[in-house]
């Protein structure tokens, strides 16, 4: 959502970046040509929208002019201009579903399945029956490029998917369970997140779709109590730690003493930022 501010600056900086991210959005959105019929990689990449739940709009994110590796690292990228070229270089490819339609196994759902949980980009091959030039652009999700609704979309290739993640599919385990193997043998959450929200994960009787935004909560949240109890166990330190970092205009310090186990987490948005006009900051305390 943007912000009151931004429709009183209209580019003039008056939130004081170096560079507005509108106009920078649209100016790569400029750049981007889209024809009935594509035949491009997908990183690979899933999207799955929450509006109309649980009928939602899910398919591939295909790179149409980037690199589709790159395009999809977000650990790789360097600047904040960087991310809005590569994402909105990335076209989200849908047709609408039934979240729970994944238990039926239909070849659409199953290939889509297959082309998330690859190792390597696929090629993607899909029908184009409308396109929406209305990018999305939030403070949660990454940026978005151009979304058009498929007539059909399949696979043009074979995809080449981790032994661990066919185990966890064939062996009917529980998402929780799953998530927890995978991680523990290296697979990152980001990789997570798509296979959760493409319903790879979980029992076969209770598998469905997971809108992409709610898919980032849960594999977060699952996997850091994990991490939270193991943390837990470990013995006190004998001395006040302070750490800091910064990425992409965040700044963060973290600070250990030697107490029992506890932690503060406290956000401060910067005021009138682009996000939060008025918000200057949110603070939550847990204990265990």
């Amino acid at each position: 959502m943007v912000s009151v501010r931004c429709a009183e600056c209209k580019g003039k900086l008056l939130c004081g970046r170096s560079k507005c991210p509108l106009l920078e959005k649209y100016r790569f959105l400029k750049e981007i040509k889209i024809d009935s019929r594509i035949l491009d990689p997908s990183p690979p990449s899933i999207f799955v929208g929450r509006v109309g739940y649980p009928k939602v709009y899910a398919g591939p994110l295909v790179s149409i002019n980037a690199d589709p590796v790159y395009a999809d690292s977000p650990w790789l990228w360097k600047s904040i201009e960087e991310v809005i070229r590569l994402r909105t270089s990335m076209l989200r490819v849908s047709r609408r579903f039934r979240v729970e339609d994944v238990r039926e196994e239909k070849k659409e759902l199953t290939e889509m399945q297959e082309m998330t949980a690859a190792i390597k980009p696929v090629d993607v091959e899909a029908e184009i029956r409308k396109i929406s030039r209305k990018a999305e652009f939030d403070d949660v999700m990454q940026p978005m490029g151009y979304s058009a609704i498929a007539e059909s979309i399949k696979l043009a290739e074979n995809p080449k998917i981790p032994d661990k993640v066919e185990k966890v599919y064939y062996d009917d385990m529980k998402a929780y369970e799953a998530l927890s193997y995978l991680y523990n043998h290296g697979f990152s959450t980001y990789y997570l997140q798509k296979i959760f929200s493409a319903g790879i994960l979980g029992e076969r009787k209770s598998r469905k779709l997971v809108p992409t935004r709610w898919s980032i909560t849960a594999v977060h949240s699952i996997v850091g109590e994990a991490i939270k109890r193991e943390i837990a166990a470990y013995k006190p330190i004998d001395k006040t730690l302070l750490f800091n970092y910064e990425h992409f205009g965040n700044h963060f310090e973290v600070i250990l003493s030697p107490e029992n186990y506890f932690f503060q987490l406290v956000e401060i948005w910067q005021r009138k930022s682009f996000w939060s006009p008025k918000r200057t900051g949110l603070g939550l305390t847990a204990r265990t």
